[in-house]
């Protein structure tokens, strides 16, 4: 293929938007934190400094508003406006995405410093910083009450505000009164045996937003009040390929020392 051939196939670079653009973007987020969130709120913090950072923003907005005309970004705009009206869903979406953030650089800044995994963090699949930071104490408590986990936190589906831990283990065994217990605190726990996996989720009843640390203390006494797992897992169990690249490099590493 000639030079000008090459030419002819890059991406023809994206035209700027408009500075009132990134100004009211901008203004709109961090009025948002500003009015639903105590000043020493760490999610606050993040959310304002990720909005400050004009340059980032730019870059991102005239990707997200390439093609659109003036009416059609103001009208987006508004839409996201009157969307986040709703402050659970304003702040809980945020938690989401700056934690899931957090827990990527974590973990990469774990393999910088501290590359050897403990032997939970291996049969886990993945360096305890990996984790959501709600979750990282529960998991590797039932770890040591026999319980293998492949996936845990946030839920994957879109708008959902539940939280839930997927077990290789098949049966999960709840002590006498735990469902009501949570129930009474604002929680509604269920338990779904699948083929591949047993799913244990918690479904959030408060309409109120739930933030991160109140998540912890629910995960570490659940953790706590579940009994000893059964040696029985589920057929058919994948075995995921972050988990198993993870072993891969740590089965690499041991091979050097």
């Amino acid at each position: 293929m000639s030079q000008e051939q090459i030419s002819s196939l890059q991406v023809p670079e994206i035209a700027p938007v408009p500075p009132w653009v990134i100004e009211e973007v901008s203004e709109l987020y961090s009025g948002l934190a500003q009015r639903y969130l105590t000043e020493d709120s760490v999610l606050r913090g993040q959310i304002m400094e990720y909005y400050a950072d004009h340059d980032r923003l730019t870059q991102e907005l005239s990707t997200v508003f390439q093609g659109c005309s003036e009416e059609e970004i103001t009208n987006q705009i508004r839409e996201v406006e009157q969307m986040f009206q709703d402050k659970t869903r304003f702040i809980e979406h945020y938690q989401k995405l700056f934690e899931r953030t957090s827990a990527i650089q974590r973990r990469k800044h774990r393999g910088d410093v501290s590359r050897m995994a403990t032997d939970e963090e291996y049969e886990a699949g993945t360096y305890r910083e990996g984790l959501e930071i709600q979750m990282q104490d529960a998991v590797f408590t039932l770890f040591g009450k026999g319980y293998r986990s492949f996936e845990s936190g946030f839920s994957e589906k879109q708008d959902s505000r539940d939280q839930y831990i997927g077990f290789y283990t098949r049966h999960l065994t709840l002590p006498e009164g735990f469902v009501e217990d949570f129930k009474k605190r604002g929680f509604e726990i269920t338990v779904v045996t699948d083929t591949d996996r047993t799913v244990l989720n918690i479904h959030p009843l408060s309409t109120e937003a739930i933030l991160l640390e109140e998540w912890k203390e629910v995960w570490d006494e659940v953790a706590d009040r579940l009994p000893d797992a059964s040696l029985e897992q589920v057929d058919g169990a994948k075995t995921y390929t972050m988990q198993q690249e993870f072993r891969k490099s740590q089965d690499a590493l041991k091979a050097q020392e």
